[in-house]
Formats: C-alpha cells, sequence, structure tokens
C-alpha cells in the first residue's frame, strides 16, 4: 500500500466519525464546550492569543449565553491595559 493510499484509507474512516460529531454536537460543539469549561472555573476572563480565536470563542460565549459572565479578550489588550 502505498502513502497515498493509507492516507486516503484514514481519511475516509475519520469522516463518519466528523459527521457523526456534527450531528451530536453541533459544528461548533467543541468551542461551546471550552467555553462551559471556562465558565465552570469561575472565570471572568478568557484571554487568547489568536485573533481566529478570539472571534471562534466570543460566538461560542453568545451562543452559550454568558455575555455578562465570560469575557473573550486578546493578551495584547489585557497587557496593554496593565501598562
Amino acid at each position: 500500500m502505498t502513502h497515498s493510499a493509507s492516507v486516503n484509507r484514514v481519511f475516509v474512516t475519520l469522516l463518519p466519525f466528523y459527521f457523526l460529531t456534527i450531528l451530536l454536537h453541533g459544528k461548533h460543539g467543541r468551542r461551546r464546550r471550552r467555553i462551559r469549561e471556562a465558565h465552570g472555573t469561575g472565570a471572568h476572563v478568557l484571554a487568547v492569543g489568536c485573533p481566529k480565536c478570539l472571534v471562534m470563542l466570543e460566538d461560542a460565549v453568545k451562543a452559550e449565553g454568558l455575555e455578562n459572565k465570560l469575557r473573550v479578550r486578546d493578551i495584547a489588550e489585557i497587557v496593554a491595559e496593565a501598562c
């Protein structure tokens, strides 16, 4: 079996798992789960260093209805505010 064939086999094997994950948890389930975990720690601010993560996690906060309880902020904003 060539490397390409083995990669394709792995992809085909994982594809049903991916769709099952979407059906059970929704396409954005992982990030929403991360927000619930962060909120569960008692944190009021979740600091991120990636602009894409900032947007995705802000959307997850809104989807979970935690806008008044948990804020997602860029770490650069936090550092700038402290200086």
